[in-house]
């Protein structure tokens, strides 16, 4: 009998590739191999499978796959410090609320009040005034702000709360602001800005707001126990300064489109119990 050569490289094709899928290449395809159900591969034996399945490589596992573990422990890690930041604002708010109720009046190393506002000034700390904007009572009690305060802070080596210093505005009309981490004061020509740098606070003062000048004095103190240290002082040019370099209690970041300052930015205190 005669053998058509055409059929015969077909079949010998075909040939090859069914042992191909049998295990012949499994070493291409890097396929676990199935000869039948529940039925094991001897050692170091190539492996394969039988079917379609076999004519699919196992993929391997992508970038965005090996990065995953390493991107879920940044998510965990996130986690945890927002849990250890929450966990040490609670702490502090319980220990600046003991420490307020304790506060005695006519005591100059630690100044009382009657009010108090927990803030975020670099950290976590304690606003105290004797006096407050508008009532306590009712909607009032929305809008308990003050033009002075005296601040503390936890200092975590000595485990205690510390004066740290004072801060005002000119008065009823300039309440006292927070924002990116500072408590600010304002007045006609000046602004204020008190935060808290390794336990010990910093003053920056602007001064020489709209009065036509080119330049505004920049003054920066070391504020601690309710005294003042001259840090450092210079003159800074208005065409340099952006929103952000100028702490202005007028500034665009603490105002709405309509002029308006923004309420998130007010310092609101509460009487404290």
């Amino acid at each position: 009998m005669k053998i058509d050569p055409r059929k015969a490289a077909m079949i010998g094709v075909a040939a090859t590739t069914i042992f191909t899928l049998a295990g012949c290449r499994a070493e291409d395809n890097d396929i676990p191999a199935v000869y039948g159900p529940d039925i094991s591969v001897e050692d170091n034996k190539p492996e394969c499978v039988y079917g379609p399945e076999a004519m699919f490589e196992t993929p391997e596992p992508s970038a965005e796959v090996v990065s995953g573990a390493g991107a879920a422990s940044d998510v965990d890690t996130k986690v945890s410090d927002a849990k250890d930041e929450q966990d040490d604002r609670e702490f502090l708010e319980k220990v600046y609320r003991e420490f307020a109720a304790e506060l005695t009046p006519h005591d100059k190393k630690n100044p009382a009040g009657d009010y108090i506002a927990i803030v975020d000034a670099g950290m976590p700390v304690l606003l105290v005034t004797d006096s407050i904007i508008g009532g306590d009572t009712g909607e009032q009690e929305k809008h308990m702000n003050s033009a002075h305060a005296y601040m503390y802070a936890y200092n975590y080596d000595k485990e205690k709360v510390e004066y740290i210093g004072y801060i005002n505005s000119t008065g009823s009309g300039y309440p006292l602001l927070v924002s990116d981490g500072y408590v600010i004061g304002g007045f006609h020509h000046s602004s204020r800005k008190l935060t808290v740098k390794d336990g010990k606070g910093e003053m920056e003062e602007i001064d020489g707001f709209y009065l036509n000048k080119k330049k505004l004095t920049h003054t920066v103190y070391s504020v601690y126990h309710g005294g003042e240290d001259k840090i450092s002082k210079d003159k800074i040019a208005i065409k340099d300064m952006n929103d952000e370099d100028r702490h202005d209690y007028y500034g665009s970041t603490l105002v709405n489109e309509d002029g308006t300052y923004n309420d998130d930015t007010y310092v609101v205190f509460e009487k404290l119990s």
